[in-house]
């Protein structure tokens, strides 16, 4: 949360096959100017190999779910974004372009608004 674009973060463990990977969960300010492979590039130049963010996600809303005492319901948080990574990644399954992307980048950016305007921008394209 060094960065100033960044409003707040949660980071979850997300389990993947066997293992559980590193997964941020980034609330960005309105008015930001960096985008958030370059916040998760430089946050992992800082953290040691078995500490690193595998891959990240934006969340939309302005907070994240709390408890009384303002702790982060990361419980809550991890279901909601495997849910929407699950989704999305069933959407765009057959999508080679996609695949080829996910494949060649060692961080995956899932925003939701961002999934959407590559949806409409790739069929709008394909056909």
């Amino acid at each position: 949360k060094s960065n100033p674009a960044v409003k707040d973060c949660a980071v979850i463990g997300l389990k993947s096959g066997k293992h559980e990977e590193i997964h941020a969960v980034l609330i960005l300010d309105k008015d930001a100017r960096d985008d958030p492979e370059s916040i998760i590039r430089e946050a992992n130049k800082n953290l040691d190999a078995h500490q690193r963010i595998d891959n990240f996600s934006v969340w939309e809303e302005e907070d994240f779910p709390r408890t009384p005492t303002m702790k982060i319901k990361k419980n809550e948080i991890a279901p909601i974004t495997l849910m929407t990574i699950n989704i999305i990644l069933k959407i765009l399954k057959k999508s080679t372009i996609f695949l080829d992307f996910v494949s060649k980048n060692s961080v995956f950016f899932c925003s939701i608004s961002t999934m959407f305007f590559f949806l409409s921008s790739y069929f709008s394209i394909a056909s």
